[in-house]
């Protein structure tokens, strides 16, 4: 990976220009299962939606200090994990993904997160309230600003304060807070299953050369990538394949949870048929899955002929 520290806001420019071209365009939808026997649930939001939500959560963050400090986004990989991301580009501060081996408790996960935060620093941890008890019994929250993402996006959405206003929305895009130039958009750390999680960091210019790069591979699926997605975001792959393609390029990222796949891989499938995406990632296992656990009958209630983009990567083929 390419190390470019120059810090152009290409990111957020980029977001913005996309939310202003197609603004009632679906962004994202997040299929959920649910296991109460209920009927499966479905999050969808529009570029509008989605940038004005990261908006006024960034006016949620106020840095103590000049140097703009990164932030600890603390949560599963959800809708809520993709509000708070962009939340970070808008603001200008340094996203910190961490992976949470369970989406209700986080002491499994709590050594690696240690390691993290005492290599970051961050000012900032994003987080859901339920995870509150936790982050205070091992002294996360010490000097550093709690925004329970989870609430404020209730909040927000009961009060209908996603949507705004044609004037509202031309104000919220040209209001600008400045990242210092060496900060990358975000950190990812590697899993620490081998030792010490280690951060690569990903700076603006960086990340528009890597899109490029994959705007290229996927030029069959212009003039915007419509992805189906079960990888965790931490995971880069997940990131640029699964949620940054799309959005950059006006497109849409549909995605589920990962133990969906492991569960029901049918489930992902049907995401492809359903939403007609044309670009899809996935290691050498997942499409093992595909082959060994749908059925005959559930292969006769899908067409996948939009997609245009099949990547098998990530881990050796076996």
């Amino acid at each position: 990976m390419n190390s470019i520290k120059n810090s152009t806001r290409w990111v957020r420019n980029t977001l913005f220009k996309q939310a202003e071209q197609v603004k009632e365009g679906i962004a994202l939808r997040y299929c959920i299962k649910n296991t109460n026997g209920t009927q499966d649930k479905t999050e969808i939001y529009t570029y509008q939606n989605l940038l004005s939500l990261g908006c006024k959560l960034a006016s949620q963050l106020s840095p103590k200090s000049g140097k703009q400090s990164p932030a600890l986004l603390l949560m599963p990989g959800d809708s809520s994990f993709v509000i708070s991301f962009i939340t970070c580009i808008i603001r200008g501060i340094s996203a910190i993904p961490v992976h949470l081996a369970s989406h209700l408790r986080i002491n499994r996960s709590s050594e690696t997160i240690d390691h993290i935060i005492e290599d970051s620093q961050p000012e900032f941890i994003l987080t859901f309230s339920h995870f509150a008890d936790e982050i205070a019994e091992r002294g996360w929250n010490k000097d550093r600003q709690l925004i329970f993402v989870n609430k404020v996006i209730a909040v927000l959405v009961d009060s209908e304060q996603v949507f705004p206003t044609e004037e509202e929305y031309h104000a919220l895009y040209h209001h600008s807070h400045h990242r210092n130039n060496d900060a990358p958009v975000y950190l990812q750390y590697s899993s620490g299953s081998t030792a010490k999680p280690k951060a690569v960091c990903n700076y603006d210019d960086n990340m528009r050369v890597q899109h490029e790069i994959l705007l290229e591979l996927h030029q069959h699926c212009q003039p915007k990538s419509i992805t189906a997605n079960w990888l965790p975001f931490y995971h880069d792959l997940g990131m640029f394949c699964g949620l940054l393609l799309p959005l950059l390029s006006g497109g849409c990222c549909n995605f589920m949870p990962p133990v969906h796949l492991i569960s029901e891989p049918f489930r992902w499938l049907k995401i492809i048929h359903d939403y007609q995406a044309n670009s899809v990632a996935a290691p050498d296992f997942a499409w093992e899955l595909c082959t060994s656990m749908v059925t005959d009958e559930g292969i006769t209630q899908l067409d996948l002929s939009s997609v245009k983009m099949a990547m098998n990567a990530a881990e050796p083929k076996r």
